[in-house]
């Protein structure tokens, strides 16, 4: 049986350019990880094959987002 069609959905921070940098560090500090920007949600995506179709900025302090992609 095989899938038509893919959709990933991911609740995660998209944050500008200029407030990456400063959390990155912090995160490195703490757990092996990172925040991205836009581009870089895209850039992952599409080596992942798939293409982002919509980005969501959710209401908090946090600037998280849903990120939702479908199969390219």
């Amino acid at each position: 049986m095989s899938i038509a069609w893919t959709r990933s959905c991911l609740h995660q921070a998209t944050l500008p350019e200029h407030r990456r940098k400063f959390l990155d560090v912090n995160i490195m500090l703490f757990i092996p990880g990172r925040e991205r920007t836009e581009a870089e949600w895209r850039q992952l995506y599409d080596k992942a094959g798939l293409e982002v179709v919509s980005i969501v900025p959710l209401k908090d302090n946090f600037g998280t987002s849903i990120v939702e992609g479908v199969k390219t």
